[in-house]
């Protein structure tokens, strides 16, 4: 089974996992923490290609990100 995970890393909070069905959906969050963890000022959100993750965001000068990733659920 693939599962998505959306890790949040921010410098306020303990690291955040929360698990999606689809990649569409684990997107739409992170790039909705992104937003509101840059207080809606889109200009402090840089998305970053990286490999093997899905997506990647900082929105702070402070290196807060969000990224998400593709997981298998035991493979055996």
């Amino acid at each position: 089974m693939i599962v998505y995970i959306v890790l949040i890393e921010d410098r306020h909070s303990d690291p955040e996992v929360k698990v999606f069905s689809t990649s569409q959906k684990a997107i739409r969050e992170a790039k909705k923490i992104a937003k509101v963890g840059s207080n809606h000022n889109s200009s402090e959100i840089e998305e970053r290609i990286i490999t093997g993750w899905l997506y990647y965001a900082t929105y702070s000068c402070e290196n807060d990100c969000v990224r998400v990733e593709e997981k298998v659920i035991d493979a055996d």
